[in-house]
């Protein structure tokens, strides 16, 4: 590492501050941007220029305060960890007419693909050294296409750190390690973990979970490929559409399910991946659970309904005239009787059976409800907690289509989302 190079990377506030400090201010006293008004260094900036109109000099502690917002705003503009380009913003501008809003968008952006030109050595001897540019040639070098080229031609020739995982008749699956691998391995797609000429995500998907790449070896159509992503849930295609996660694990290159779960613990959990086994016993307790919650609303409604009360009263269940009960229904009367309230309310009896028939389904079934659910919810790929809050929408759903939204009390729903898997 050259000394030089040290140097930038330990940057310092404080003695940046004391360098140029009093231009900074200047600066901002001058400064055009339109961008900035309403914002923290554009009221630094008014304050200012307030001060300066009254022949007033500001205080240390003032002084202070707008020079950290200067800085802070430069370090914004700065894409590198380190913050080794502050400096030579500072230089830029105090020393060039240019707007601290072409710093933060401009300069941020050509910075960030100088730094990548920088790091994969593609940049001529000439321009290595930042502090012998100013920002005109620094946007020139940053667009130049032989660079450009040199650096996708770079990119596409280094194979990186990646592993090979898995290789049959039909495909073989990549796990690549680094950006230089996921380019290398992803070159065709439209996938921003191996995108050339933009930001690339790959160190923001890695840091969260292994990335997968799925090379056909018979590929169905020019260019065929396919990226995985199980932290975040996505099944991605070339053209970085998202595609059923559960038929490219299942049909597309035969059963790869198994092998994944030993490497991802988590798909365990996701209800499209669930076996038969495992989600039978929990379709039966939900099942249980609304049937009874479903029973419970409908008794709760019988008690309280006093058209039903009357209609039992003139048909003969209320104790007679003379009894210590006169005028009371008798409910052990009633119960051996061949009546019932869901046979005198359709509505009710309607209500039970389409509770019943949301929630008497196949575990194939379950994994349809799980993949319109994760269909509304961005891709989110279910987990077997989530089956509670998919349950209580198809109940909630069925309900609705036969009209009879007015059961559907709070407390009947409340209930069936703490049911336990």
């Amino acid at each position: 590492m050259r000394a030089s190079d040290f140097i930038l990377r330990e940057y310092s506030r404080e003695k940046t501050a004391t360098a140029f400090g009093d231009k900074l201010l200047l600066a901002l006293q001058n400064d055009k941007s339109y961008a900035i008004g309403g914002t923290q260094i554009g009221k630094a900036r008014e304050y200012l220029q307030q001060k300066a109109n009254a022949n007033i000099t500001i205080n240390p502690t003032d002084r202070a305060t707008i020079i950290n917002i200067v800085l802070q705003t430069l370090e914004d503009a700065d894409p590198t960890n380190h913050k080794e380009y502050v400096q030579w913003l500072a230089k830029v501008y105090t020393t060039a007419t240019i707007k601290i809003e072409d710093l933060i968008s401009r300069g941020h952006r050509a910075l960030n693909v100088y730094h990548t030109y920088k790091q994969k050595k593609v940049l001529p001897l000439a321009f290595r050294d930042i502090g012998r540019i100013n920002f005109n040639e620094l946007e020139a070098v940053v667009e130049d296409p032989d660079l450009k080229k040199a650096l996708v031609d770079k990119q596409l020739t280094n194979k990186g750190d990646a592993e090979e995982i898995y290789n049959n008749d039909e495909v073989r699956i990549i796990h690549p390690k680094d950006q230089e691998a996921a380019c290398y391995y992803g070159q065709g797609t439209r996938w921003c973990t191996a995108s050339t000429d933009s930001t690339n995500y790959f160190n923001h998907y890695n840091r969260n979970g292994s990335i997968y790449i799925l090379l056909p070896k018979h590929p169905r159509y020019t260019g065929e490929k396919y990226q995985i992503h199980f932290s975040s849930g996505q099944f991605a295609d070339e053209t970085d559409e998202m595609v059923n996660g559960v038929d490219l694990l299942t049909k597309r290159f035969g059963n790869l399910v198994e092998f994944f779960r030993e490497r991802e613990p988590m798909i365990k959990e996701w209800v499209q991946f669930a076996s038969d086994k495992e989600l039978q016993p929990i379709i039966d307790k939900f099942k249980e659970v609304a049937e009874t919650n479903a029973t419970q609303t409908i008794d709760y409604q019988e008690m309280n309904d006093d058209e039903w009360h009357t209609y039992l009263r003139k048909q003969g269940y209320a104790f007679p005239s003379g009894h210590e009960l006169e005028g009371q229904l008798d409910y052990e009367k009633i119960a051996n009787a061949d009546i019932s309230y869901t046979d005198w309310n359709n509505e009710a009896g309607d209500f039970f059976n389409v509770v019943r028939y949301a929630v008497d389904i196949t575990p194939s079934e379950v994994r349809s409800l799980a993949d319109e659910y994760a269909a509304n919810t961005t891709g989110y790929m279910p987990n077997l907690k989530d089956l509670r809050e998919i349950f209580v929408n198809n109940i909630t759903r069925e309900v609705r289509r036969s009209r009879l939204s007015h059961y559907l009390h709070p407390e009947f729903l409340e209930s069936l989302l703490t049911v336990k898997k």
